[in-house]
C-alpha cells in the first residue's frame, strides 16, 4: 500500500525522436494535483482512492474502503507519519479481527511492490502529458487503473 500525487502539468521525461527534432510539451502554468491511495493485492488487483489532501483521515477513509472488499486484510506499508497517527492507531485497533498493518523498514521504497504501480502509471499516462483539469486527470486514473493489470510478482519485493 502506497500513496502518490499527480499533477496536471506535465512532468518531462525521455521521449523517443527523430534527430534533429525538438519534442514540445504543453502546459497550462496550472499547480493543480491529486492524491491517490493505492493497494495491489496478492492476485494482482489494483485498490485506489482519490484523496484532496493525503492525511490520516483520508487514509481511514482508504481502509474502510478495502474493509468493504477484503474479509480480512494484512497491508505492508511504509512508515509515513500518516500511517502511524493516533487517529490511525486507534481505527486499526477497532478493526483488529480483520486488519493488521505490517510496517517496511525506514527508507526502503524498493521493498514496496506499489511504487512500481507509480512507475508504470507515470510512464504510460501521466508523463510529458497535459491535463487540463482535475476531473480529466481522474478519469484518465481510472481508466488505466481499470484496464491495466499489473503484473509484477509481490512476494518478489518481500523475499530479497
Amino acid at each position: 500500500m502506497d500513496e502518490a500525487g499527480f499533477c496536471l502539468n506535465a512532468k518531462l521525461s525521455r521521449v523517443w525522436a527523430k534527430a534533429g527534432s525538438k519534442p514540445t510539451v504543453k502546459t497550462n502554468y496550472s499547480s493543480g494535483r491529486i492524491g491517490v491511495f493505492g493497494s495491489l493485492d496478492s492476485l494482482g488487483g489494483f485498490k485506489y482512492r482519490f484523496a484532496k489532501k493525503q492525511d490520516s483521515q483520508a487514509f481511514i477513509g482508504f481502509l474502510e474502503q478495502l474493509l468493504e472488499e477484503y474479509h480480512e486484510i494484512f497491508l505492508i506499508l511504509d512508515n509515513a507519519s500518516i500511517h502511524k497517527s493516533k487517529k490511525v492507531r486507534q481505527f486499526v485497533e477497532e478493526k483488529s479481527s480483520r486488519l493488521e498493518l505490517f510496517y517496511l523498514p525506514p527508507y526502503c521504497p524498493e521493498m514496496n511492490a506499489v511504487e512500481e504501480c507509480w512507475r508504470q502509471v507515470r510512464h504510460n499516462l501521466t508523463d510529458n502529458k497535459l491535463f487540463l483539469d482535475i476531473e480529466g486527470l481522474k478519469a484518465n486514473l481510472s481508466e488505466f487503473f481499470g484496464e491495466h493489470k499489473f503484473t509484477h510478482n509481490l512476494f518478489s519485493y518481500l523475499c530479497r
